[in-house]
């Protein structure tokens, strides 16, 4: 639920501010059309990043302990849901650069061939 509750803050006062930033920065005027194709993109990968991210820190965690993924047990559910409860608390401060250098990457691969682009 806050990662959907994070993705759903990009749609906020912050999404109108990278548009308009976009715009200035790459010189653009008319439609705005070029922005909202970049901030979607931006929103759409890190928002795939982001889960794919929390997927790894759960196989990572089950790795350690030696959970298989077909385990019904119960001290395993109430394990998995206290990890989600501290995953959720430490949502704020937990380390995502390497989600933004990957989420670069990939839109730095996407529009290379964009002029506008600085």
């Amino acid at each position: 639920t806050m990662v959907v509750q994070r993705y759903q803050e990009l749609y906020s006062q912050g999404r109108v501010e990278a548009l308009e930033s976009i715009e200035n920065l790459c010189g653009l005027s008319g439609d705005g059309t070029f922005a909202s194709q970049l901030v979607l993109d931006v929103m759409k990968m890190s928002y795939r990043a982001a889960w794919s991210s929390l997927e790894q820190l759960g196989n990572q965690w089950k790795g350690v302990l030696g959970i298989s993924e077909d385990t019904d047990q119960v001290a395993v559910k109430q394990l998995e849901s206290a990890v989600g409860v501290y995953l959720r608390r430490v949502c704020s401060t937990h380390d995502l650069s390497s989600i933004v250098k990957g989420v670069f990457s990939q839109l730095a691969q996407r529009y290379s061939n964009t002029p506008m682009l600085p």
